[in-house]
């Protein structure tokens, strides 16, 4: 009986858990959507360094930092699309403009890490 008892709860526990990654990969599924609706460009982490890169940056949420003088803003997705998607202040604007037009809530612009700021880290994972 006690061994029937723990395969229910392992049973209940991975469908649980799966509902839950499935949950992240349909919010980042649609919040990729109105990245590119909004004219943001998508760059595959197709190598082994380009993934570890983009697992240095803030995930599933956009983040920016300055190019020059210009801000660069980006969503990083290492689990799903395995990709970057990378835009500048027009592209953000019209992200920005897409979330209030779906009634849909927006948090804060991630903070770029500062060993993500020499133009050759980006380089690797792609520019516009």
């Amino acid at each position: 009986m006690k061994q029937l008892t723990t395969v229910w709860m392992a049973a209940a526990l991975g469908v649980a858990l799966g509902g839950c990654a499935s949950a992240m990969q349909q919010t980042a599924s649609q919040q990729e959507e109105l990245l590119t609706a909004a004219g943001f460009s998508m760059k595959t982490a197709n190598t082994p360094e380009k993934m570890s890169r983009l697992r240095k940056l803030p995930l599933y949420e956009v983040g920016m930092r300055k190019k020059g003088e210009q801000p660069m803003y980006y969503y990083a997705d290492p689990n799903y699309c395995q990709c970057i998607y990378l835009g500048n202040e027009a592209n953000y604007q019209a992200y920005r403009q897409l979330l209030i037009e779906r009634n849909l809530r927006m948090g804060p612009v991630a903070t770029t890490p500062a060993d993500m700021e020499a133009e050759e880290e980006w380089s690797v994972l792609g520019s516009r």
